[in-house]
């Protein structure tokens, strides 16, 4: 009996194995459960959803009247931070991946906007103006353990973690204005570049970071080193493009892009070559996020999320006309609802 149960064992073992080495040596599998998550306006206000790599499948994974948008992957992929009105004012929320158990991590009456975890998945790092402006704030990912990172008379914001956890990199605005980096504790801040940097990414293996940026005369994505060196336009047209994020394993970034007229979702090489539109409607879709690697510990099959157009009940279907509604492209400044506390 013994003798069976091991045989039993090591063929389960050898099984799970098989299975385990299939889906991470088929480059066709493992981008099968891969996702992009991102905010849509196509069912009438703000919402978190997800599609795949290809821009396939969308699902839905909020469903509130608020203004739900800035998604951001935990480093595993179980769960996604994001901001949302639904308090009355813009606080912190985490989901897991399939849009359930929602928590309000943040809870301020000033507004707390733009999460992004930390590489250990410990932290969230965050824009708050609860101190009088914005500045950036981190905190555990269960709202305690909340810390200053900045404190000047400026506008700090747009916080990202290097891939190693060290340092963050942030835009400073409204006073000796630049793309900045300091120390994930706050310290030794230093200015990369005297252009500002809107929604900032780092590349994987930390050698480069991109962003959107003004720069130029005309908004588009650009990419430097981490010392704020070779600065490179990857950019091919005039018409507004932001919200940068990387593939996980670099080769590509996705990003938010207005050359046809509204806000879409693209995906490009990481030298600007091979565009790809993955989404195609005349809702404003914008801030995506890559979900991170371990591609293993959560497939696009287990996500429970509505098909995005769905009928629900309780969420405003707006004007129906497909217009765009006062949206500030990339920067979630909805010019009507002073809410999100932008003036």
């Amino acid at each position: 009996m013994r003798i069976a149960c091991l045989l039993a064992g090591g063929c389960c073992l050898l099984l799970l194995t098989s299975c385990l080495r299939r889906e991470t040596e088929e480059p066709g599998l493992a981008e099968e459960m891969q996702l992009i998550a991102f905010n849509s306006e196509r069912d009438g206000n703000s919402e978190i959803c997800v599609m795949r790599v290809d821009g396939s499948e969308p699902r839905r994974l909020t469903d509130d009247p608020a203004y739900d948008a800035w998604p951001s992957w935990s480093p595993d992929g179980s769960e996604i931070a994001f901001s949302s009105t639904r308090s009355g004012n813009p606080d912190i929320y985490v989901m897991d991946a399939d849009g359930g158990n929602i928590r309000q991590i943040t809870h301020h009456t000033s507004g707390d906007i733009w999460p992004e975890w930390s590489p250990d998945g410990r932290r969230l790092a965050f824009t708050s103006r609860r101190d009088g402006n914005w500045e950036i704030y981190t905190a555990d990912v269960d709202g305690t353990n909340l810390r200053r990172l900045t404190e000047t008379a400026a506008h700090e914001d747009f916080p990202a973690w290097s891939p190693d956890g060290s340092r963050i990199v942030f835009c400073r605005m409204e006073g000796d204005d630049g793309t900045y980096v300091m120390n994930s504790d706050g310290g030794d801040v230093q200015k990369l570049l005297e252009t500002q940097g809107l929604e900032y990414s780092w590349s994987p293996d930390g050698e480069r970071i991109a962003f959107g940026s003004d720069h130029g005369g005309f908004r588009g994505i650009y990419t430097i080193r981490a010392d704020g060196s070779d600065l490179q336009l990857l950019s091919t047209t005039y018409a507004g493009e932001n919200c940068p994020d990387w593939s996980p394993d670099g080769a590509r970034i996705v990003f938010a892009s207005w050359r046809d007229g509204d806000g879409e979702i693209y995906v490009m090489d990481a030298d600007g070559s091979n565009l790809q539109k993955l989404t195609d409607n005349d809702f404003e879709e914008e801030f995506p996020s890559w979900r991170p690697g371990g591609e293993l510990s959560l497939g696009f099959r287990g996500l429970k999320g509505r098909n995005v157009g769905e009928e629900t009940g309780g969420v405003s279907q707006g004007d129906g006309a497909g217009r765009r509604r006062g949206v500030v492209p990339c920067l979630g400044m909805r010019v009507d609802n002073s809410l999100l506390g932008f003036e």
